[in-house]
């Protein structure tokens, strides 16, 4: 049976566990917004021409391309499994298929 990527990244780090991702905070409870940016096709207007602006700008850059091996690699937050923070602090492991591609943290 295939194992899921916390699975893997446990097995690969000794002493670390794999914690779940805290939900972001939103920006709107934490300050006060004072004014909007700019609207995006406004600005292609301005500094590329009104044929910038025709195009759709909520067509993402992974929309335009094809699937590749990042679309299937998956990143998971270790923490030590013992309580004790000699590292720093978490840790952010790549992990694609059954193997680890890279750290941070």
């Amino acid at each position: 049976m295939p194992k899921n990527a916390k699975q893997v990244a446990e097995e690969a780090m000794p002493g670390w566990k794999a914690v779940e991702e805290q939900a972001p905070v939103d920006a709107l409870t934490e300050h006060h917004v004072d004014s909007a940016g700019v609207d995006l096709d406004r600005l292609k207007r301005k500094y590329f021409g009104d044929t910038a602006a025709a195009r759709d700008s909520t067509l993402g850059a992974a929309a335009r391309r094809g699937p590749n091996d990042a679309d299937q690699s998956e990143l998971v937050i270790m923490e030590r499994a013992d309580g004790r923070d000699a590292s720093g602090g978490r840790k952010t492991v790549v992990v694609h298929g059954e193997k680890i591609v890279g750290t941070q943290g």
